[in-house]
This record gives structure tokens, sequence and C-alpha cells, in this order.
């Protein structure tokens, strides 16, 4: 139980990050189609560790597959630490 509450306390702020970014580089315009790329894009990321950890915990048992959360979570400040400069803030008008 413990676990399951970690892992969602962890999708809270990486929520709000998301959230963050996207108002911050989307022009209102784009906005429905950055949230459906942003919903495809969390829904890719869901199938691929799904298929993985399943995969892993047949074979080997849960712990090896808990370390796809990790993994992923490598992946994604690997992308973070080489996409930094693309994430700064973009002057835009604010949502009304």
């Amino acid at each position: 139980m413990i676990l399951l509450i970690s892992a969602g306390a962890a999708l809270a702020p990486l929520t709000i990050c998301l959230f963050a970014l996207l108002d911050a580089h989307t022009p209102r315009q784009a906005a429905v189609a950055s949230m459906m790329w942003l919903v495809a894009g969390e829904e890719l990321g869901i199938t691929a560790g799904t298929l993985v950890a399943g995969a892993l915990a047949q074979q080997t048992g849960a712990g090896l597959a808990l370390l796809t959360a990790a993994a992923g979570g490598g992946l994604g400040a690997l992308a973070l630490a080489i996409r930094k400069a693309d994430l700064a803030p973009t002057s835009k008008v604010p949502a009304v």
C-alpha cells in the first residue's frame, strides 16, 4: 500500500509540471491539440511501461518489474537535461 501511495504522490507534481509546461509553450489556438498530444504521450508511456513491467513480472517477479518505474523516471530526467533550453518559458499572451 505504501508503494502505491508513493507512486500516486509522485504523479501529482509531474502532472502539475506537465500542465505548466503546456501552458507556457502552447498558443491559445492550439490548446486543445496540445492537450491531446499530452494525453496521447501519457497513454503511450503507460502502455510501454505496462508491457515491459508485465513481461518482467512474469519472468522474474515484481522486484525487477518495479525497476521499470525508476528507468522511466531516469529517461524523463535525461530528456529534460537534453532539452532544458527548449523548456524555458516563452512570452505569450496569457489565457483568458
